[in-house]
């Protein structure tokens, strides 16, 4: 699903001190909305440069959640527009706001079409600065509490976090943008 948010411009957030790259977690969960209210103690975590999807050892047959959060550093004010590329399940979160919904659109795409990576969008005003920045991934084989099949996850499954912005045609957000 696509999501507007241009009724206001979001200020950015102050978070003081941070490093270069991303904080990682991956959990065990049996749907993806467990994910973000509860997804427990996760089973690995680290810090990666950029969003990647890179299985830890031993989890290929596994259904697991991914939580990468940080923030974005953006250079200018204007509309941003922020994608998903995913097989899985995705959603991204500027602030607090959910601006990508790759999971229902999910739901109804992926089934008739077969295993088919799809791409949802969503805009928001962002003035300069870091701008807290949340994406969930679910990948794996369960349900989803729907009652819709998952896959059997592949280690190159695509998994793409892009966006375009003033003066910016769409790309991968570089890491030089990915802060923690």
């Amino acid at each position: 699903d696509t999501f507007t948010f241009m009724d206001e411009t979001r200020s950015p957030d102050e978070p003081g001190g941070t490093k270069q790259g991303l904080q990682l977690h991956v959990y065990e969960v049996d749907r993806f909305d467990k994910l973000h209210t509860d997804p427990g103690e996760p089973i690995h975590s680290r810090t990666v440069d950029q969003f990647t999807l890179k299985v830890p050892e031993g989890r290929n047959k596994k259904q697991d959640g991914y939580l990468y959060t940080g923030y974005v550093e953006v250079g200018e004010s204007g509309i941003y527009r922020f994608y998903t590329r995913t097989e899985g399940a995705s959603r991204l979160y500027i602030g607090d706001r959910m601006i990508v919904d790759n999971h229902r659109r999910y739901r109804y795409d992926w089934m008739p079409q077969g295993k088919v990576p799809l791409e949802s969008w969503g805009s928001i005003k962002l003035e300069p600065g870091q701008h807290a920045i949340r994406v969930e991934y679910l990948r794996g084989r369960g349900t989803g509490g729907r009652g819709f099949a998952w896959w059997n996850p592949q280690e190159n499954e695509p998994f793409e976090v892009s966006y375009e912005g003033p003066g910016v045609k769409k790309q991968p957000i570089p890491a030089d943008m990915l802060k923690h």
